[in-house]
């Protein structure tokens, strides 16, 4: 069985916000989904928390997984680099100790 390589890039943009932020964490979106090679994860965290992001295959086998033990509060967003996985739909896990959200994601190559 082969080990899938996943490379994330932690990114804090200054983004200008247009709207109240969100009271509780919120997966905000995954893009482009679906995507071939990179996708970018956006999330609010209202308090400063410990990450966890996971990735599992359609059978339910953890692809790969990575975890911050603290990330500030506020609009934040990790870039997914999939370009060895194999084409086909993956569960998103994204938590923290408090909160879960889950996306499906599909990667064409």
């Amino acid at each position: 069985e082969k080990e899938l390589e996943l490379t994330i890039r932690l990114q804090c943009p200054n983004m200008v916000e247009t709207y109240d932020e969100p009271a509780a964490f919120q997966l905000i979106s995954v893009y482009p989904n679906p995507f071939n090679s990179k996708t970018t994860v956006s999330f609010f965290l209202p308090d400063a928390s410990p990450l966890q992001l996971s990735i599992s295959d359609q059978n339910g086998r953890l692809i790969s997984e990575i975890g911050y033990s603290s990330i500030s509060p506020g609009y934040r967003q990790l870039e997914i680099n999939a370009s060895d996985w194999s084409s086909g739909t993956y569960l998103l896990n994204l938590s923290t100790p408090f909160h879960h959200s889950s996306e499906i994601i599909t990667f064409v190559k």
